[in-house]
């Protein structure tokens, strides 16, 4: 009798029932065919051994799949799969035996309009993401925007939440404009309940607050109180579907409030093109760009962009009198409420995530479009709440070893670099980085906690010679990773001294020179002068007329020194008192 190698029950099964658990809110369905079972014997047994292993089940073999040895066999009515298993383990001819264990397929929701018109939802990998999570009513969402039509059959459910109005200062966050209806069906339209849409979380509880009225612009002072209050309810992520080109420094304080308090917020980055837009361009805001279904860039831009999205989407919106309570929309207010989705999604699986882990989850399981790493148009690139969730379910796993890797992306080795300059690093690791630091020959240069991680670089503090910068990552399990050095060089230039000499007082008047800066640097003017009785001061004024600096008094010389950038600067030599000649010296980069 033949002995082999015996394999353990399938752990892709196993796997399977694992991640299936995560998911809540499914129909019970079978683990396996019923009375059927799958076979494998050792290579060699005798076809008179596998006969008798089959008549002592009473089992009969079904079908084969030849190429591997596989046998499938159908069990006597009644018999339990797992005794049947079990049965043929004990058998020293079988290699492995199993039940024939179902796989479903990715989840996809009932509601009618996803399969057709739902495309971008999809095309972010929402389907194999429900696989692992579709939510948890303790994550909660906010939506600050214009409110939400709450007879709409698709918003009614117990899962939203009616929070206040803070543009009429009542408790009716009735939905006059349309906006917030729109956002808040791409968030978590009702989901798999046989109506409508699906939305990018199911089972998360979606918190309402009407910021904005029918003409759709929301103050700075609502959208403050918004993100406090939502802060304040346990909500742990906050949509913001506005932008601006005026930041304010209320909202600010309530979004550092809002992300101390473990909110992540995100917003989207407008639909034109520049300036910058508020609040996404907050450091404690991830900001979402837009992309059409080619997957090419279309709206919002610049060096706070986080990732981007879909702008366009299937999904609620107020009837308005017409039948229809679903439309197609489009711009970055329906792309960051796939990214708010995902955030929901990343903390239903692990809770115990911080904002800035969760940022870097999504970011960095983003999928790369447009130029290789982060950029100012994809961010990172398009959010893929697939490989979100995954990372997620990876950090509820064993402790994280792994170091972050690291590079300086600019400047480039052998490079010349002059004046102020940014050196920036690009960074990533399984889990999240937590922060950055550059080191200027081993000494440091500065930090930042933030993709793009850029350190500004006054380089005419350095000398004109060859330096070596460094980078260092840092990680959420304290973790570290070091870039390779990169060699540059700094050439700044000589520096040049002018020398003016006149008179100044009585009918000569208060002579003025004007100077031509080349690049940054310090600039500093020395004024020497003789005769009795005489006072002089000296005094510099950038283009515009601004007073830089100002020297008064009877010191011989008398000095001035500030920082310049390229331009021109004027020197203006004034008598207090007398009249007497002087002697300017002025000595710039």
């Amino acid at each position: 009798m033949r002995v082999c190698q015996r394999l353990p029950l399938s752990m892709a099964a196993t796997g399977i029932a694992l991640l299936f658990s995560l998911a809540p809110g499914r129909t019970a369905a079978p683990e396996y065919v019923p009375e059927q079972a799958l076979v494998k014997f050792c290579p060699g047994t005798p076809a008179s051994e596998v006969a008798r292993a089959h008549a002592a089940a009473g089992s009969a073999v079904l079908d084969e799949i030849p190429q591997i040895g596989v046998q499938i066999v159908g069990l006597p009515p009644g018999m339990a799969v797992d005794r049947a298993v079990a049965h043929y383990q004990r058998n020293p001819n079988v290699e492995f035996a199993e039940p024939d264990y179902y796989v479903e397929p990715a989840t996809m929701p009932n509601d009618p309009y996803f399969a057709l018109a739902q495309r971008p939802l999809q095309a972010l990998g929402a389907t194999s993401a429900w696989d692992i999570t579709t939510g948890s009513p303790s994550v909660v969402i906010a939506v600050l925007d214009s409110g939400i039509d709450y007879y709409h059959p698709d918003l009614q459910w117990d899962k939203f939440i009616l929070g206040p109005d803070f543009y009429n200062n009542d408790n009716d966050p009735w939905d006059d404009a349309g906006h917030g209806t729109i956002v808040t069906g791409v968030v978590g339209a009702a989901t798999n309940n046989s109506i409508g849409i699906a939305g990018t979380t199911w089972l998360n509880r979606i918190l309402v607050m009407k910021i904005a009225g029918s003409t759709g612009y929301a103050s700075w002072s609502a959208l403050a109180k918004g993100i406090t209050y939502a802060a304040d309810q346990g909500a742990r992520v906050a949509n913001i579907s506005y932008a601006g080109p005026t930041s304010s420094a209320t909202f600010e304080n309530a979004a550092s409030y809002a992300y101390g308090k473990g909110v992540v917020i995100v917003a989207s980055a407008g639909n034109g093109v520049d300036p910058p837009q508020y609040p996404a361009a907050y450091p404690e805001v991830i900001a979402v760009s837009g992309i059409n279904g080619s997957d090419q860039w279309t709206d919002g831009y610049g060096s706070y962009i986080g990732l981007c999205a879909y702008a366009g989407a299937y999904t609620t919106q107020n009837p308005f009198g017409t039948p229809y309570y679903y439309g197609s929309w489009g711009g970055t207010s329906v792309a960051a409420p796939y990214v708010a989705g995902a955030a929901a999604l990343v903390l239903s699986v692990n809770p115990a995530l911080a904002p800035d882990q969760v940022r870097d989850i999504i970011c960095q399981t983003a999928d790369d479009l447009g130029d290789p790493g982060w950029d100012q148009y994809y961010g990172y690139g398009r959010v893929n709440l697939y490989r979100a969730v995954l990372a997620a379910v990876d950090s509820l796993s064993a402790p994280d070893t792994t170091p972050p890797a690291v590079s300086i992306t600019a400047p480039q080795s052998s490079a010349t670099v002059s004046g102020a300059t940014n050196v920036t690093a690009a960074a990533t690791d399984a889990v999240g980085v937590s922060a950055v630091e550059v080191y200027l020959d081993g000494a440091l240069l500065g930090r930042a906690s933030a993709a793009p991680y850029a350190i500004p670089w006054d380089t005419t503090k350095a000398s004109s010679s060859s330096h070596s910068l460094q980078a260092v990552a840092y990680d959420h399990a304290g973790n570290w990773g070091v870039s390779a050095p990169v060699s540059v060089v700094v050439d700044n230039g000589s520096a040049v001294t002018e020398t003016f000499s006149g008179t100044a007082g009585g009918r000569s008047g208060s002579p003025v020179y004007s100077v031509l800066v080349s690049r940054s640097g310090p600039l500093s003017a020395s004024l020497s002068w003789s005769g009795s009785k005489v006072n002089l001061n000296l005094c510099l004024y950038d283009a515009g007329g601004a007073l830089l600096a100002q020297a008064t008094g009877s010191a011989r010389p008398e000095v001035i020194s500030a920082p310049v950038s390229a331009g021109t600067y004027r020197l203006q030599v004034v008598a207090a008192s007398g009249k007497g000649s002087f002697t300017l010296s002025v000595t710039h980069p």
